[in-house]
């Protein structure tokens, strides 16, 4: 709410974005005007060697580089911004928050997610598209803690739960209402 300018970036503390960031971001923008929410390639940074299998289990740490070619889509599927250097237009993000979102995000202890996916979707119903841009680049920290096994099971758990409450969204409009 106390942002003035016409976009909105969520960075996390351990999230760095490329210099040109910013003005990847504003470029895009004012060239989509479809374009609601936009994300782009999430490298991986860490503090000491990543195991072998992390490539399976990226996704879930917000590393993802799905390529060179930009793409769109009309609502989250396979792939939507990670809430990590997510760019959203203002007036959308805006209207997302006017009601309480379903998912919170990492609170204490708890590895609860989605809430970034939540917002895509709303921004999606709001008839605007989900862009990934191969420009945007950020570098996501991992420190050693996070490539434990124990610590991706309970975050595989915080996941999966909400994807339960995502499927909401998914439901034809009568079904939801009734909810």
């Amino acid at each position: 709410q106390e942002a003035r300018g016409d976009v909105v970036i969520f960075v996390d503390d351990d999230n760095f974005l490329r210099s040109d960031y910013l003005a990847v971001t504003a470029r895009f923008m004012a060239e989509h005007p479809r374009a609601g929410a936009i994300g782009g390639r999430y490298l991986g940074v860490y503090e000491s060697a990543p195991p072998a299998w992390l490539a399976t289990a990226a996704d879930y740490l917000a590393i993802s580089n799905p390529g060179d070619q930009p793409f769109h889509l009309t609502e989250p599927g396979w792939w939507a911004p990670a809430g990590a250097g997510m760019a959203v237009r203002r007036e959308l993000a805006l209207k997302a928050f006017a009601k309480p979102l379903l998912l919170v995000d990492r609170q204490g202890k708890s590895l609860s997610s989605g809430g970034d996916t939540e917002i895509s979707y709303r921004i999606c119903r709001q008839g605007h598209e989900l862009w990934y841009v191969p420009e945007l680049v950020l570098e996501h920290y991992m420190p050693a803690t996070r490539l434990e096994p124990s610590y991706l099971l309970q975050l595989a758990r915080g996941i999966g739960q909400s994807q339960a409450i995502l499927d909401i969204y998914r439901m034809p409009d009568d079904r939801r209402g009734r909810l």
